[in-house]
This record gives C-alpha cells, sequence and structure tokens, in this order.
C-alpha cells in the first residue's frame, strides 16, 4: 500500500516536472525572440546612426556643394535678384536642389514668363529665364508700372534693373492699356526699345491712332492694327532720306510714306486759311475781292 502511494506521488512529480520544463521552454522562447528582436533593433540603429553619421560629415565637406551655375535669359531681371528667389548659392547642397521647386520660386517674379532648370552630372546648375515682352512703362496715380505686351500691368522693383531707360515711356491709353499693349505681341522687344515715348494720337477717321516718338529723331504714326510692322522700321527709315521726319503707315496697305508733321500741317492749312481771308476776316472771292469794288464803281 505504501509503494502504491509512493509511485503515484513519483508519478505526480514527473507530471509536475514535465509541466514546468513546458513554461520554461516557452519562456525561454520568449526571452530568445526578445534578445532577437532587440538585436536587430540595435543593429538597425546602429546601420542608421552610421549612415547619419556619414551624411552630415558629406555634407560639411565642400565636395556636396554645386561646382557653379549660370543664369541666361534675363535681360530686365536682376541676376542676383533671381539667385537669392532661387535659393542658390555657391554653397548650396547638389543633392538639396530640386528643379520644381525651384521652378516654382523663380515664377513667382511677375516680369518671368517661363523656366527651366537644368543641373549637369559636373554639379553646375543652369538656369533659363524666358521674360515676357515689355511694351514700355507708365507713370500711374500711386507707382510706375512696366506695361507688358499680354495686357498685364506690373509695378517697377528695384531688381528690374534699367528697364526705365530701355523701353518707352507710355502717355494715355488709360482706359484702353490692355489693347493696346495687345496690339504689340507680334513685336520684337529691341524694335520696342528705338522708340523713347509712346502717345495716343486719334485721326479723324481713326480714334485707335500711336504716335512714336523713335530715338533716331523720325515720328512713327500707325495705328493699334498695323503695331507689327516696327519689326520693318529699320528698312523704313533708312529708305528715307530726310531727318526728324514723321512717317506714316496706312492701316490698310501697310505701306509707309513720309508726309508733313501733324503740326507743320496745322501751321500750312492755317497760312492757307489766311490766305483766303480779307482784313476784316471775310472770305475772299477768286478774284481776290477787287470784283466787289468793281460792281461797287459801276453802281
Amino acid at each position: 500500500m505504501k509503494k502504491l502511494k509512493k509511485s503515484k506521488q513519483n508519478s505526480k512529480d514527473v507530471n509536475k516536472s514535465s509541466i514546468d520544463n513546458v513554461f520554461e521552454k516557452h519562456r525561454f522562447q520568449i526571452k530568445l525572440n526578445k534578445y532577437n528582436k532587440n538585436k536587430l533593433k540595435v543593429f538597425t540603429l546602429g546601420i542608421v546612426s552610421s549612415l547619419f553619421f556619414i551624411v552630415c560629415i558629406y555634407f560639411l565637406l565642400p565636395i556636396s556643394n554645386i561646382k557653379g551655375y549660370s543664369i541666361n535669359g534675363n535681360y530686365f531681371i536682376d541676376e542676383n535678384y533671381i539667385l537669392k528667389k532661387a535659393g542658390i548659392s555657391e554653397n548650396s547642397k547638389y543633392l538639396l536642389i530640386f528643379n520644381s521647386l525651384i521652378e516654382n520660386k523663380i515664377k513667382e517674379i511677375e516680369l518671368v514668363d517661363d523656366v527651366t532648370i537644368e543641373i549637369t552630372n559636373d554639379k553646375i546648375v543652369n538656369i533659363t529665364i524666358t521674360e515676357k515682352l515689355v511694351v514700355g512703362y507708365r507713370f500711374d496715380e500711386k507707382f510706375p508700372q512696366i506695361v507688358v505686351a499680354d495686357g498685364s500691368l506690373i509695378e517697377i522693383q528695384d531688381y528690374y534693373t534699367n528697364i526705365i531707360s530701355k523701353v518707352p515711356l507710355i502717355v494715355d491709353f488709360k482706359d484702353d492699356i490692355v489693347r493696346f499693349a495687345q496690339s504689340f505681341v507680334n513685336v520684337e522687344q529691341n524694335m520696342i526699345e528705338s522708340i523713347s515715348e509712346i502717345q495716343r494720337y486719334e485721326y479723324t477717321f481713326d480714334p485707335n491712332g500711336i504716335q512714336c516718338f523713335m530715338k533716331d529723331g523720325n515720328r512713327l504714326f500707325m495705328s493699334y492694327y498695323s503695331a507689327d510692322l516696327l519689326n520693318k522700321y529699320n528698312g523704313i527709315s533708312s529708305a528715307n532720306e530726310t531727318e526728324n521726319a514723321c512717317i506714316y503707315i496706312d492701316e490698310y496697305s501697310k505701306n509707309a510714306y513720309t508726309s508733313l508733321c501733324p503740326e507743320q500741317q496745322a501751321a500750312l492749312d492755317k497760312e492757307l486759311e489766311d490766305d483766303l481771308l480779307d482784313e476784316d476776316g471775310e472770305k475772299k472771292d477768286e478774284n481776290g475781292g477787287e470784283k466787289d469794288e468793281e460792281n461797287d464803281e459801276k453802281e
């Protein structure tokens, strides 16, 4: 009987020991998994830290900088302002330059029509600017403005270099400035710069007249619809032998001809009118007034 109890006790101890072993193995496996996970984390953190350290060292070295930059196509916009707007300098990091980001920043300049960024393999940043066509400038009630061929008006800023000395002063056209500006959309920029001042000149038959004071001393009269013929002005002026001439462009035939200037024509008309009046301001007859005197004598 004692032996039976002892065997039962031994059986219980064996079962208990087996259960303990299972739990012990399970706890060991959990610890092992945690250790492996921690080991992987430490290994990953080590790699990330090493890469971060290498990147930091790289960006601290001059080798990470761009080797240079170039700006092309800017005529009115100051180069230094473009670089400032783009955030580019000799210390700019090659890997931190993103074309689309720089393009969007430069396009914030109102006179920029388009821009392209190219980064060469030798770390040179090439910026190509396309500026809007500038017709001239005018003085508004508040501030001077650039008149653009698309009809927009841009306030003159310091970074628009020498723009007043390059393009013509525009007088009048206050209520029609957009249509006036758009009539120059096909005129070349260098031909616009051959004009010193543009004024409205209304013909009796055409309210859309333009008078251009050219830098060579001539005056050019035309309409909105013939403004593109300014591109042929050099040929027109070279065919004219008269200095300080008034040149007229016919809107329909598109032909240019030289004639009296408006003030000369007005003076001539006044002189002719005076010749047709007597001393009392009355109109003479065809015989200069003698006919009336003869009639009086006969009576």
